[in-house]
């Protein structure tokens, strides 16, 4: 997802730098002493290069957010003593499209049992409405690969990865 703040800044560098022809394209080809007001904002509203290449980040809110999502899931998945008609109406509000198409047919008895035993991490990726949240458990590490359709919308589970050994 292409965020807001890149598209203005590559839209007001495009700007500049449509200006700075345009002046340079100019029917007198020589200098003039006056600078023209195109060439003179292209330095000020062009963003510097790591600026423009800096992938996205979670803002905390959303971390946060995301890690409660990834919390309730797994203690809502992780229930091996439900039946399949009592675990799947549960579980499937909180997972996205794809999850649902993926985990509709587990069978909980085959889930294991989880404590949650820690704060969980959250790994951002390059676009705000997408993040791995790595819960720790008494079984080890889990990860729940988490999406939303967007900035504003429910985090929804699309994968989990289990611990190493853990199945």
């Amino acid at each position: 997802m292409i965020r807001p703040t890149s598209i203005r800044r590559a839209l007001a560098a495009s700007l500049a730098i449509s200006a700075l022809l345009l002046s340079a394209c100019g029917s007198d080809p020589a200098p003039t002493s006056s600078p023209s007001a195109g060439a003179s904002s292209a330095p000020a509203t062009m963003a510097p290069h790591d600026e423009l290449e800096a992938p996205p980040t979670t803002a905390p809110a959303a971390e946060q957010d995301s890690a409660t999502a990834a919390r309730r899931f797994l203690t809502t998945w992780a229930n091996p003593d439900l039946s399949y008609g009592q675990w799947w109406p549960r579980v499937k509000p909180l997972l996205s499209p794809q999850g649902q198409q993926d985990y509709a047919a587990v069978d909980p008895a085959n889930l294991p049992t989880l404590t949650l035993t820690g704060k969980p991490r959250v790994e951002a990726s390059s676009v705000a409405t997408a993040v791995t949240v790595w819960q720790p458990t008494d079984l080890g590490e889990f990860g729940v690969r988490m999406s939303r359709t967007s900035e504003t919308a429910a985090w929804l589970v699309a994968e989990v990865t289990f611990p190493e050994g853990v199945h």
